[in-house]
């Protein structure tokens, strides 16, 4: 229902005919528009068009032609700190776990459909390259990078296509793979099927991608799933308002907050999760299937010892994008 065309700036106004042809026959009238270059603002940040998504640009693009791998020492410096991150959980919980949940981009999962003059990594990338650093060092890496290419061809994309985030559906693939582990010592835990859910399809208001193109976010509709329970769970797991509004798909002020939520259900586990907006996704799924979970502000992500030690917890997750990856490297 909606299209977007791409001109060269020339500093002035331009006016620009549009038409549709089939079989050689111009379809419906000729439309007229006068196209005003738009100053970007410090908030509106380059974006590429791809097949058929928006592509963050600035954020994606190093991380998928695999131009910023880092060192072997800023790699083993990872490891290390790991290492001795657990040790001191451990001291605390013998069978606790660092959990890395990264969350491949759009570009690293749907390389086929990126303008063909950005070319891929043809070797180890900075994503493939910090998983392995975090399993040397003793983490769990939920591989969603593997994981995503088993889906990505799913009735339900993974990803929104005009916001910058994983779609409801793909934080509940995510979802399914941390909770089948964890179920392996806590089985109360297992995932829902994707069938306890309701997908309620329809059209939203589109996210930051329009926002950032100086588009409507409101006139331009994006056909996406909202993910809800279908059965009654603790009231605890739902106060929250992920999404600004019933129509948007923009993540709420109050998901950016340290929030606990507390389940009740002591035969779940525990957990502190250090995220960023990815979170928004998951942010009910996950707490549901814990008896107490700790959301640190979004964007924050330094290590609490005073907080691991009054917490006590069973799981820390880190829940983030592919391009927050130095939040975690350094």
């Amino acid at each position: 229902g909606w299209y977007s065309l791409r001109l060269k700036c020339t500093g002035k106004n331009v006016d620009v005919k549009i038409s549709q042809t089939v079989d050689g026959k111009q379809v419906g009238e000729t439309l007229e528009y006068t196209i005003k270059p738009v100053t970007p603002s410090s908030d509106m940040w380059p974006t590429v068009t791809g097949g058929d998504f928006q592509f963050f640009f600035q954020k994606m693009l190093p991380d998928f032609q695999g131009k910023n791998v880092p060192s072997k020492g800023i790699l083993n410096n990872l490891s290390t700190r790991v290492k001795t991150r657990l040790d001191t959980l451990h001291d605390i919980n013998p069978d606790a776990e660092i959990v890395y949940m990264i969350v491949p981009s759009s570009m690293t999962t749907y390389p086929e459909l990126v303008p063909s003059n950005y070319k891929p990594a043809t070797g180890e990338t900075k994503l493939d390259a910090t998983m392995a650093a975090l399993e040397k060092g003793g983490a769990t890496v939920i591989d969603l990078k593997s994981i995503f290419q088993e889906h990505k061809n799913d009735e339900m994309p993974l990803y929104y296509k005009l916001d910058s985030h994983w779609s409801d559906y793909g934080a509940y693939v995510a979802y399914n793979a941390l909770f089948t582990h964890i179920a392996e010592k806590f089985p109360e835990a297992s995932p829902r099927s994707i069938d306890e859910f309701n997908w309620n399809e329809g059209f939203y208001n589109s996210g930051d991608m329009t926002y950032y193109l100086a588009m409507s976010q409101s006139k331009i509709k994006e056909y996406a799933y909202y993910r809800t329970f279908k059965d009654k769970v603790p009231a605890s797991v739902t106060e929250f308002d992920r999404y600004d509004s019933a129509v948007s798909l923009t993540y709420s002020d109050e998901m950016t907050f340290e929030n606990t939520i507390v389940t009740g259900n002591e035969k779940l586990p525990s957990c502190i999760v250090m995220r960023d907006s990815y979170s928004t996704q998951m942010y009910d799924i996950l707490a549901e299937k814990m008896n107490r979970t700790l959301y640190r502000g979004m964007w924050s992500y330094s290590w609490d010892n005073s907080l691991i030690y009054r917490e006590k917890p069973d799981y820390i997750i880190y829940l983030i994008a592919e391009w927050n990856i130095d939040a975690i490297l350094y």
